[in-house]
Parts: C-alpha cells; sequence; structure tokens
C-alpha cells in the first residue's frame, strides 16, 4: 500500500478530529515514517490501519466517504501527470506506468464486455471482514478521479458488489447515479467505454511530459534505493499469488536472467531463497493474523497441495503450521 495513500488517510481522519497516533495505533509505525515514499506497509499493517479508521469513526461505510473525498491532487506529481493527459485513456495508462508510486490494495482489470467497458477490482491480499471498506473507497474514488478528469458526469452505467445489500443505502443513492447489484459473484464497475476516449478536462502535452519525467526519476529513485532482492520481494508482497520464474521475473525487472542471477548473487542470495523468504513472511502474517485455512493460504502461495505447503514451512521455520495456529 503506497505511503502517499497512509497519508491521505491520516489527513482526511485529521480533518474528522482523529490524531495520526490513533489511526496507526498497532501498525507499528509512526507519522514520521508514512514520510517515506519507500515505506509499504503489509497486509496486516494494512487491515489494522483500516480497522482502526472503522473503530475510531463507528462508520461502516467510512470507505465511502474517503474514496468519494479523493483528488487526483492527492497522487502528488503522478497526479499531475496524469490531469495534463489528452484522454481518459492516457491518463489510466499513466496510472499503470507508474504503478510503483500508487500501489493498491485491489487490482483493476479493466475489458470490453457486452458493448459496455468493464473494470473488475480483485483482491491483492486477503482482506477478509475490511474487503467491503476497500471495494466501495475504491470504486468511490474512481468515480470522483474520473469526474475531475472530464470535468462532468464520471460515466459509470452499472456497479456490481460482491456483498450484501447494506441496510441503509442512502449513501449509495446519493453518491452514484447508476444502479447497484449486490450479492454478485464479482465487484465490477460498468462504464460507457466512449468515457475512455474524452478529452481531459487539464490537458496540456508540455506539462504532461515534465510530469512524466518526474515520475520516471521517482521510480528510478525509489528502485536505486534498494537491492535487487528487496525490489523482488516488494513486487511479490504487492502480487501475492503470483510467483514468477526467474526469466519471468528478470524481464519485470527491466534486467536479463543473466544479470538477475549476478546482482543477487553479489548481494548473497539466490532468486529462490527469495521467494522462499517471501512466501515464509506470508505465510505467517496471514496464519497469526487471518483465520484463512492453511491450504488456503497454501494455494495462494503457489502450493496445489496443502501438505508440499506444510512441509515447505516447516523447511523454512523448523516449526509446524500448528505452531502458528492455535
Amino acid at each position: 500500500m503506497a505511503t502517499n495513500k497512509t497519508r491521505y488517510y491520516l489527513s482526511k481522519m485529521e480533518s474528522y478530529g482523529y490524531s495520526p497516533a490513533d489511526v496507526l495505533a498497532g501498525t507499528g509505525i509512526d507519522e514520521q515514517s508514512t514520510q517515506d515514499m519507500s515505506l509499504q506497509l503489509s497486509p496486516v499493517q494494512y487491515q489494522r490501519l483500516i480497522g482502526n479508521i472503522l473503530a475510531l469513526t463507528g462508520d461502516d461505510q467510512i470507505g465511502l466517504k474517503l474514496g468519494a473525498s479523493y483528488s487526483v491532487g492527492d497522487l502528488g506529481v503522478l497526479g499531475y501527470a496524469v490531469l495534463s493527459s489528452k484522454t481518459v485513456k492516457l491518463a489510466g495508462d499513466v496510472m499503470n506506468r507508474y504503478n510503483e508510486l500508487n500501489e493498491k490494495v485491489l487490482t483493476l482489470d479493466g475489458y470490453s464486455q457486452g458493448g459496455k467497458w468493464c473494470v473488475e477490482l480483485q483482491e491483492i491480499f486477503p482482506l477478509g471482514t475490511f474487503k467491503q471498506f476497500a471495494v466501495e473507497e475504491s470504486v468511490a474514488r474512481i468515480q470522483a478521479i474520473l469526474s475531475q478528469l472530464v470535468d462532468g458526469p464520471a460515466g459509470l452505467t452499472e456497479l456490481h458488489f460482491s456483498y450484501a445489500k447494506p441496510q441503509s443505502m442512502q449513501r449509495y443513492d446519493q453518491l452514484f447515479s447508476c444502479p447497484c447489484v449486490f450479492d454478485s459473484p464479482k465487484d465490477l464497475i460498468y462504464m460507457d467505454p466512449s468515457v475512455l476516449e474524452k478529452p481531459v478536462s487539464l490537458a496540456n502535452e508540455t506539462v504532461n511530459k515534465l510530469c512524466e519525467e518526474q515520475c520516471s526519476k521517482l521510480v528510478r529513485e525509489l528502485n536505486s534505493s534498494h537491492g535487487l532482492a528487496e525490489r523482488i520481494m516488494r513486487f511479490l508482497y504487492r502480487n501475492p499469488g503470483l510467483f514468477p520464474n526467474t526469466d519471468e521475473m528478470a524481464s519485470r525487472m527491466n534486467m536479463s536472467t543473466r544479470s538477475l542471477r549476478s546482482k543477487l548473487q553479489q548481494e548473497g542470495t539466490t532468486y529462490q531463497c527469495v521467494l522462499d523468504e517471501t512466501r515464509k513472511n506470508i505465510a505467517i502474517e496471514w496464519l497469526e493474523n487471518t483465520d484463512i485455512t492453511p491450504k488456503e493460504i497454501g494455494f495462494m502461495l503457489g502450493y496445489s497441495d496443502v501438505g508440499n505447503f506444510r512441509r515447505a514451512f516447516r523447511s523454512w521455520t523448523n516449526k509446524k503450521v500448528s505452531d502458528y495456529r492455535q
């Protein structure tokens, strides 16, 4: 999860009367550490942060409020690169291109379906009871950003949510001017495909070029501030369930397989060791802090058989899965 989003949460919650210390309680990070752009919250830290927000406000739909209040400018220089893009589609391309500056807890997969443009939201890591918060915030934020880009209606035509219909629909009715379907198999946003070709109201080619250059520089600085092993671990943490082979990871790191192996060797490790360390850390976090079954954890870590996961876990930790799950 990007620290700029953490700072957004802190800023908005402070405006509601809640201190950063209370919002960050139990996460293991403080307000000063959120200034570090390279800081990445773990899944458990994110869950505790959101748990704090829900508990402090007592508002089970606070995600909608936070998402609707989001401004493209809250993305910093990335936001200005988005705002100065020529079209909505190109603005989305900018967001994807500099993903490191805009880490998310949900992936957004866009595709054409039945003459409409569909955006499917999926968990990057298990969110448990906090999934509804994440979906509500993301959908409200996407609508807010689209409206800012075109300086008008976002063009959403239908929304599908995987959770049950809330007892109160007042906020949904006020925020979304399209049908909402609940208990859906997937979380989906449908929109008129013509929205993608709409011009961005503040498009400026010169500003866009300058901002993209700055985004590129920030990404390079983020990558250069960490060793290759840490960069790979950060990628794997952001994409649980995705464990590329050596060739695929080298491609994702923009280097040859030989260079990847050589650089990791210089750091005293191997790609397999990095994979195992990441899997171990994720498994321990989920075993200690969630009720996800060992079979489900093993599957998300790439093991089709729970027995293989249990054996691998023991080789990593010299302990049994049951030692972490009473």
